[in-house]
């Protein structure tokens, strides 16, 4: 799977440059002095190599989590064929190139203590939880299936398994607070005009192609299922409809 983060960040480099993001340690060619990174893909972190507590152990955690989001995405799709699924995967790539688009854009370093070269505003990590967080408590809260408990446990889950991703990127020390909620505020937008579209009549119209097109995807979305449509009522007999019999 293309990453199109990588990608795009590859493609801004080549017409502004990074150097400006690289620390002082990666320029002279020596290893990073705080530590190593570890983690994979979209949950990599700084693991330092001194004053590590249990705090230390919890951000790291929390710091892994996207790449397990990643993962289950795609699992999910390829388990269930559900334009649910299909949707989270577009969402997740469209998150990632926003952010890898305004590091390049604003092509600010990361805080002294981490061991990441990119550039470090907007926290990538920190968009990427808290709009999916946002999405699904827009989802859950405009439910008319659920009920009340039922929402309140799903935001309790989505937000003690999401929020704290926040945290972890400055608790690492690979962001800076401004950068957590820079990336935070542009998630928090994001989710909400990705929202806004989906509830698009047109949008309900092509998820109705594409179950077309492909039979074999599960039309999973929205979360209450898509109502057939009533023909449409003609309300003024000047524009062609014959008017009702007068009763008399």
């Amino acid at each position: 799977m293309v990453n199109s983060a990588e990608v795009a960040a590859a493609l801004l480099e080549l017409v502004t440059g990074a150097d400006g993001c690289i620390p002082a340690w990666a320029v002279k060619d020596q290893p990073c002095p705080h530590g190593q990174v570890l983690g994979l893909f979209s949950g990599n972190f700084t693991w330092p190599s001194t004053g590590i507590t249990w705090i230390t152990y919890v951000a790291a955690f929390y710091s892994f989590l996207p790449f397990v989001l990643l993962v289950s995405i795609v699992l999910g799709a390829i388990w269930t064929q559900g334009v649910r699924q299909l949707l989270a995967l577009v969402f997740w790539q469209l998150g990632q190139a926003i952010g890898a688009v305004l590091k390049s854009t604003f092509r600010e370093p990361r805080p002294e203590g981490t061991c990441f070269k990119s550039c470090g505003m907007p926290s990538s990590h920190s968009l990427a939880a808290t709009s999916f967080f946002v999405w699904i408590a827009l989802e859950v809260s405009n439910s008319q299936i659920m009920e009340s408990k039922q929402k309140m446990l799903l935001l309790a889950a989505a937000g003690l398994g999401l929020l704290p991703i926040t945290w972890s990127r400055v608790e690492l020390i690979d962001h800076s607070p401004s950068q957590v909620a820079a990336g935070a505020a542009i998630g928090a937008l994001f989710a909400l005009l990705w929202y806004s579209l989906l509830c698009q009549r047109v949008t309900i119209w092509a998820l109705k192609l594409m179950k077309a097109r492909f039979p074999c995807l599960k039309l999973d979305y929205p979360l209450d299922g898509i109502s057939d449509e009533p023909p449409w009522q003609v309300q003024n007999p000047a524009y062609g409809a014959a008017a009702p019999p007068s009763q008399k």
